[in-house]
């Protein structure tokens, strides 16, 4: 019969499992439930002309993570999103054939401790994902962030972290903040850490059915 200390162990490694990043991808198909051809993303495309030949007959997607797309390039007008997806999630639908841009929010990996600052809203335009403990000289006013991995953020409505404010935490996922802001330091109630990422992620790929 397992002891007390190999239940406590066995919780924690359950925990860990559950609360695993993941690499944030998003598939295209031309059949419906996510069947037939299909694209593989793992990229922000700022303009999707080069993949015309596949999109017209896209039926159907496979997101995992948090997938924006936009009717322009450069990642505006917005048009929807996947909503944030912790596991692979299919839907039924055409969006992509009217996207001419498509990006996941923030860094690649969901267990990046990050912030990402938008110029426009629905996480559109610019986008600037930081890593370490303060966000500023944006080089814009942000009117949305996004909060990744266990991080949380006080965004600032000034640009030297002072005036009012407001906080966003992740809490193990993606979550978004419709806020105006001009500087972020990470951690509510101005509490101090930082941390770096390394970008990875493949091109997009094609593949048969």
């Amino acid at each position: 019969m397992p002891s007390s200390k190999d239940k406590t162990i066995f919780t924690v490694l359950l925990l860990i499992a559950g609360c695993a990043g993941f690499i944030q991808e998003m598939t295209l198909y031309h059949g419906l439930d996510c069947t037939g051809a299909g694209m593989i993303f793992q990229t922000k495309e700022t303009n999707l002309q080069n993949f015309n030949f596949f999109l017209p007959g896209v039926q159907s997607y496979k997101a995992r993570g948090w997938w924006w797309f936009f009717s322009g390039t450069g990642f505006s007008p917005y048009i929807t999103h996947s909503s944030y997806r912790s596991v692979p999630t299919c839907f039924n639908s055409t969006t992509p054939r009217r996207a001419s841009s498509l990006r996941f929010a923030g860094p690649l990996e969901s267990d990046t401790p990050a912030l990402a600052v938008y110029d426009l809203d629905s996480a559109s335009g610019a986008e600037i994902v930081f890593t370490t403990g303060a966000a500023h000289n944006f080089g814009f006013v942000a009117d949305y962030a996004i909060a990744s991995g266990t991080s949380s953020w006080t965004l600032y409505f000034t640009a030297d972290f002072t005036g009012n404010s407001t906080c966003v935490h992740a809490g193990g996922g993606l979550v978004y903040k419709s806020a105006t802001f001009r500087s972020a330091i990470m951690g509510c109630n101005k509490e101090n850490e930082s941390n770096n990422v390394t970008v990875i992620g493949n091109e997009p790929r094609f593949f048969q059915a």
